[in-house]
């Protein structure tokens, strides 16, 4: 258990992945919180949950940058939903669908 003062700045969910089935699944999936701890510093909580009873759910804590939330970041989704993000640019929307398409 972890205790700070701050602000919750927004938070985003994500489902996982039914391999078997082929689509999303309500039963696994990740929280990521972002706040700002009263000293300025920028949070993210992860939690990474399941409901499945043989699976545990795993949480971790991670100050970052706003690096970290812009296009490319590890956090972008969520940078993203909480204002912090910004749209890609032609350039990085092409460079992460993997390179130049083959004709």
């Amino acid at each position: 258990e972890v205790s700070f003062e701050g602000e919750k700045l927004g938070s985003v969910r994500s489902y996982g992945y039914d391999t078997k089935r082929g689509n999303l699944t309500d039963t696994r999936g990740t929280d990521e919180t972002l706040y700002r701890a009263a000293d300025g510093r920028l949070v993210v909580h992860v939690k990474d949950w399941s409901r499945w009873r043989e699976e545990p759910t795993i949480e971790h804590l991670h100050e970052i940058t706003e690096r970290d939330l812009q296009p490319g970041g590890r956090f972008d989704a969520l940078g993203l939903a909480c204002g912090h993000g910004r749209p890609m640019t032609l350039d990085e929307a092409l460079a992460s669908m993997g390179g130049p398409e083959e004709a």
